[in-house]
């Protein structure tokens, strides 16, 4: 009998669950976890750009933030909304630009 680890039996289904997505036209998009590179949590959230030609915080990402969100790190150059601004503001949220 062989044996598989649980490990490559999730990466299995994940990968066919992403590639079926894909295929249907869905975009997968990553969670904002808040977590730090090394996994503990920092209340650090980084909004990805990489689709803007020219980056804009919306109010809309400040809404789809986690709770324990403290910190929003977004790239140099990002405009944020006025309404984002004050969403952060409402939320006790600082904003870092990198």
């Amino acid at each position: 009998m062989q044996t598989v680890s649980l490990e490559t039996v999730i990466l299995r289904v994940v990968e066919q669950v992403v590639r079926e997505l894909k295929n249907q036209g869905i975009q997968i998009v990553p969670p904002n976890s808040g977590a730090a590179p090394d996994g503990n949590s920092s209340g650090i959230e980084r909004v990805d750009m990489t689709g803007y030609k020219t980056p804009v915080l919306t109010e809309r990402h400040v809404l789809a933030l986690r709770e324990q969100t403290g910190t929003v790190v977004v790239p140099k150059g990002t405009v944020v909304s006025p309404k984002a601004r004050e969403r952060l503001r409402d939320r006790n949220i600082a904003l870092r630009v990198e």
